[in-house]
């Protein structure tokens, strides 16, 4: 093959065609067909173009930079286990340090700002305003946490007081200017909850007595009063009847107001009294459409059996029927009142049943929205993006629209968290409502707790939020902002108090120290991690596929977790150490496999190849089962990586195991040669280029020769910027017949990101499976990264010359069409 011969003549002699508008195509994700619909849920349509959870700067555009900072730290400050336990305490102690008003002034801007929407009708319509900008809609919530015990004189001036607040709720909620108003209320604000509990014992499933629930919604609809209902007594009787005429206000300014109302479930010692309530307010009040809907905690076990029921029941009366789907609040304490009592747990026993149950609750309300318009609706009230995924597909399959007038499916996050996926949502056209308290910071601190401790599991996955609010930052260049920040809080501080603060946090975060004492104190640190034995296993081990019973007893121990108790001369420690570093990678193993992530396993100095090389072999034993899931990378400037690469496929023959490798040139070079100079052996290093180009070429010729006579069994990368590296592959794929893009004669192509861009874009345009390895990492923490990309592959810098020929021409491209 001549040197001179371009690639594009290559492409175009496969048969492939090369358009290359290279501005466009950096930034165009050129993949068609069954290629981007991977990672879907089973049965889950294609997400449309639309809604992209992923695209943080559209998904946050409508906040603004200290809106994102302030919830980049409050939910740092929610993932401490410690804090999210003794939230209430912590912050009832601080009111009391100091003081009411600093307290307020403290809290206002930050926790309370972020969770609750105002206290004052200006403040929550401006609330309202900015979410409605951003498509999304209010869900109104009065901060009513408290349970009401007292049976006293002054009981019923609290009920009464509460009946007014949600009321008023009701009437503000109607002038927001939304779409479709709707507001929470929790009814165990309006009676005693003694009295809540009564009936709950007296009616435990209250779908299966239709006769007690159609006399309390007739004693709701007439103002005719009760005169017995199981063995309540006449105080209790007294007490319900005071309460049905409340909720029946409650429902008149609702209706008259055309405002949907969600009744709130709480603890099962009460729901099935809150249950009976809100299905007689649906038979008085969803007639034409539903505009009372019940809320069905899912992590129940019976939750989808009841929601089936009560869904009978109010069909059987030609009524409407409103559902929110939930997922539950109350986890913790439903199964310590469960232990406590002796009574059988409620709450199913994983987060996965939880989603079963979740995922039938939410069909049979989409099957019936489907089936019956304008009788069914409910809201997906959910902060999981599979959840909303599944939603949205089923929405698709049903044929039922995001905003429907009939069919109406609505979406809800808590307002404050989960912003990304409700924007996303709103600006893609569905019918989503952020769950809004409205009440004054003393009035919310019980909600706030209650919210923090009891969706501990919400804030425990925050993690991918806070991964969406750092990249919107970065996108505004937030990064040299704080950069001013700091330097300014340095001078202001001066330097002396600046490094006593900066030394404990960001400092030790990512600075391995500033002297040799403090530096060894890390190294120290990272050894006993298990990076310490690397080098001695090397040396026990110099060829692990000549070693067969080594890779055996490697593999077997990091599938059983049975540790190793003797290794060649390793010592105890060193053998502790790797014990530990085997069930780390059995567990970075196990999640690759769950997640289907092919892993490369990287090379590094030949003194410590050997023992990295055994620890792939093994992986593969454990992990390379249908098809290569584990690579070893394989650097051919090494005059013996041929013959490894040889052997290591033979071994995992014998085995039956698949087998993976990224072929590389190799970026020590320089390092190996004065390695071996001053240690006194022979260069392991090919003498030329040209010995190096023939060595990689064996062991493409191996690779792909196996690829296509074992199809799944073999994958590869060829990872090389040499356009005749590149054009020789093409060729031999061409002659064995293995297809560019094929789901068992996988090959793939790799160069470093920000280099041969045009041999990169050249493959992905013509179809062929090419990958960019892209470095991930602040700055500081890239530079010596980048400082051994310009030492290693000081060949590859070297010969740029074509590819600035081809920028220029792009350049020139552009400029000529412009004039």
């Amino acid at each position: 093959m001549k040197r001179g011969t371009s690639l594009l003549k290559i492409l175009r002699k496969t048969n492939l065609k090369w358009n290359f508008p290279f501005y466009r195509s950096q930034h165009t994700n050129t993949v068609v067909g069954p290629e981007k619909d991977r990672g879907l849920l089973p049965d889950q349509e294609v997400l449309p173009r639309t809604l992209d959870f992923d695209d943080a700067v559209k998904a946050c555009q409508s906040q603004t930079t200290w809106e994102l900072l302030r919830a980049l730290l409050i939910f740092k400050v929610c993932s401490f286990e410690k804090f999210v336990e003794n939230n209430y305490k912590i912050l009832s102690w601080s009111r009391r340090l100091m003081g009411r008003p600093l307290f307020n002034a403290m809290m206002r801007p930050t926790i309370y700002k972020q969770f609750v929407g105002g206290d004052d009708v200006t403040s929550f319509q401006a609330t309202v305003d900015r979410l409605q900008a951003a498509g999304m809609g209010p869900l109104v919530m009065v901060t009513l946490e408290e349970d009401v015990k007292d049976d006293g004189p002054d009981a019923d001036q609290l009920f009464d007081r509460n009946l007014k607040i949600m009321v008023d709720c009701i009437e503000m909620t109607s002038k927001l200017g939304s779409q479709n108003p709707m507001m929470q209320i929790k009814p165990s604000g309006l009676f005693p909850l003694h009295l809540c509990r009564m009936i709950s014992t007296e009616v435990p499933y209250p779908n299966k007595k239709p006769e007690v629930v159609e006399k309390v919604a007739n004693a709701m609809q007439t103002s005719k009063e009760i005169t017995e209902l199981g063995n309540l007594s006449s105080i209790e009787i007294a007490q319900l009847n005071k309460a049905l005429q409340r909720l029946k206000h409650i429902c008149k300014v609702a209706m008259e107001k055309n405002v949907i109302i969600m009744v709130d479930a709480e603890y099962t010692y009460l729901n099935p009294c809150l249950n009976l309530l809100a299905l007689a307010m649906m038979l008085n009040s969803n007639n034409s459409a539903p505009l009372v809907f019940y809320t069905y905690q899912n992590y129940l076990k019976e939750t989808p059996d009841i929601l089936s029921k009560d869904k009978a029941f109010v069909k059987a009366h030609g009524v409407s029927f409103g559902s929110k789907l939930v997922r539950g609040a109350y986890l913790y304490k439903e199964r310590s009142l469960a232990k406590e009592k002796g009574y059988p747990d409620p709450v199913c026993e994983t987060f996965e049943k939880t989603t079963e149950n979740y995922n039938r609750s939410m069909d049979i309300m989409l099957n019936n929205i489907a089936k019956y318009p304008g009788k069914f609706s409910t809201i997906i009230a959910s902060h999981n993006e599979d959840t909303i995924k599944r939603g949205i597909s089923k929405l698709n399959e049903l044929g039922i629209p995001r905003r429907g007038t009939e069919q109406k499916v609505f979406f809800g996050q808590l307002y404050g968290m989960s912003d990304f996926i409700s924007q996303s949502l709103g600006q893609a056209g569905y019918m989503i409502h952020k769950s809004i308290p409205y009440g004054t910071i003393d009035e919310a601190l019980p909600y706030l707790s209650r919210r923090v401790g009891e969706n501990s599991s919400i804030f425990g996955g925050i993690r991918r939020e806070r991964k969406i609010i750092r990249r919107a930052l970065a996108d505004r260049n937030f990064i040299f902002n704080s950069i001013k920040i700091l330097s300014w809080s340095r001078r202001l501080m001066g330097r002396p108090l600046f490094n006593m603060i900066m030394r404990p946090t960001f400092y030790r975060q990512f600075v391995g120290g500033h002297d040799l004492a403090s530096l060894q104190t890390t190294v120290d640190r990272l050894q006993a991690a298990g990076i310490g034995p690397f080098k001695a296993i090397s040396l026990e081990i110099p060829r692990p596929n000549a070693q067969q019973n080594i890779v055996e007893k490697i593999a077997n121990s990091m599938h059983t977790s049975n540790e190793i108790t003797e290794l060649g001369n390793l010592k105890s420690v060193e053998l502790q150490q790797l014990n530990k570093a085997l069930y780390r990678m059995k567990q970075i193993c196990e999640v690759a496999k769950e997640k289907n992530v092919i892993v490369m396993v990287d090379a590094e100095y030949t003194y410590l190849n050997p023992c990295l090389n055994l620890l792939t072999l093994a992986m593969m034993m454990n992990s390379n089962g249908s098809a290569p899931l584990v690579f070893y990378t394989y650097q051919n400037y090494l005059k013996e990586t041929p013959s490894i690469l040889a052997k290591d496929i033979a071994l995992m023959q014998a085995h039956g195991i698949s087998f993976g490798a990224k072929l590389v040139r190799g970026a020590y070079l320089h390092k190996e040669r004065s390695l071996a100079k001053e240690k006194g052996y022979p260069d392991p290093v090919c003498e030329t280029f040209e010995k190096t180009s023939a060595n990689y070429y064996r062991s493409m010729d191996i690779m792909l020769d196996n690829i296509a006579k074992h199809p799944g069994k073999f994958s590869t990368i060829i990872a090389s910027h040499n356009e005749a590296t590149i054009k020789r592959a093409i060729y031999r794929m061409t002659d064995l017949g293995i297809s560019r893009r094929s789901k068992e004669q996988k090959v793939f192509f790799g160069q470093t990101y920000g280099m041969s861009d045009f041999i990169s874009l050249s493959l992905g345009q013509t179809g062929y499976m090419i990958h960019k390895s892209i470095p991930y990492g602040t700055v500081d923490e890239v530079l010596p990264y980048l400082s051994r990309r310009v030492n290693e592959n000081s060949s590859i810098f070297g010969g740029m010359r074509r590819e600035r020929s081809i920028i220029r021409r792009a350049l020139a491209d552009r400029v000529l069409s412009k004039t």
